[in-house]
């Protein structure tokens, strides 16, 4: 099965935040990104936030496990949409947790032909439904 260049670039952006090159990060997103986050009334918004969030995560939360079970691309007039559903095995000082999720991203090509995302959202799945 052929990768897309969407599709590799979804994988790519997980795996350098899983492997901790934070820094690595800016390159995909839009300097003025915005992430709406589940339970939160105010959106993280702009690169220099978005990357704080991967931050603060790694400061609370000791990752064993991170992986990528399934990824669609569905295109619209130059605009990308990504559902990106993973499988995460953390640890936080209140315990150790197994949880799946979707990550979804709006993406789009910036002026010099690079794919950046613009917005972005998670989402918990419980698969027991």
């Amino acid at each position: 099965m052929t990768i897309s260049a969407t599709e590799q670039f979804a994988r790519d952006l997980n795996f350098a935040w899983y492997e901790g090159r934070y820094d690595d990060l800016e390159k995909y997103y839009h300097p003025e990104v915005v992430m709406s986050v589940p339970g939160c009334l105010k959106p993280v918004v702009g690169w220099a936030a978005m990357l704080e969030t991967y931050r603060e995560f790694a400061d609370v939360v000791q990752v064993h496990a991170f992986s990528i079970n399934q990824l669609e691309v569905f295109a619209y007039d130059g605009v990308e949409l990504c559902h990106l559903d993973f499988e995460v095995d953390y640890e936080t000082s209140d315990g150790r947790f197994q949880e799946q999720g979707r990550d979804v991203y709006v993406i789009k090509e910036n002026s010099r032909g690079q794919k950046q995302v613009v917005w972005r959202t998670q989402q918990r799945i419980d698969y027991s439904d």
